[in-house]
């Protein structure tokens, strides 16, 4: 997990549970703005972390990559020990 922003975890995240998403929704769900949620895709291609594709003209989706869904089983696990910690 060392290298990840608290934002870069919420959109790890999110892939996981719902899929593929455009862009677009981190913004809509209040992750962060649009113009930073750009940014931060981009620096997580470039970790590998999530990969983007093309679906007709401007329009593209984020999935997560194998490094990526491995990225969001760790933060799973950290989230249900945490729960369990505060539980407690």
């Amino acid at each position: 997990m060392i290298g990840l922003e608290k934002r870069e975890m919420d959109i790890i995240d999110y892939i996981h549970k719902n899929g593929g998403t455009i862009p677009i929704t981190f913004a809509k769900e209040g992750i962060c703005t649009y113009c930073h949620v750009i940014k931060i895709i981009r620096k997580m291609i470039s970790k590998g972390v999530i990969e983007r594709k093309r679906l007709n003209g401007r329009a593209t989706m984020v999935y997560l990559t194998p490094k990526g869904v491995e990225m969001a089983k760790h933060l799973e696990k950290l989230k249900e020990a945490m729960e369990c910690c505060s539980s407690s």
